[in-house]
């Protein structure tokens, strides 16, 4: 089947939903440096602000 992904220690990767949270703290991340180097430190704590929110979505609940 075309969505059967890649198992690792017994979890798939594509069904996984914290792999979309992952994917979304790199692109925060990643906007995080590109505001800091365009300048603007609002923007950066705003994106700094939206990562730690994620963070705490998938790090700190067990679901």
């Amino acid at each position: 089947m075309l969505l059967q992904g890649i198992d690792i220690h017994g979890m798939n990767l594509l069904l996984d939903p914290k792999i979309f949270n992952y994917v979304i703290l790199i692109l925060y991340a990643l906007n995080v440096i590109r505001w800091i180097f365009a300048g603007s430190w609002t923007d950066a704590m705003y994106w700094v602000g939206a990562f730690w929110i994620t963070a705490v979505v998938t790090f700190g609940y067990e679901r």
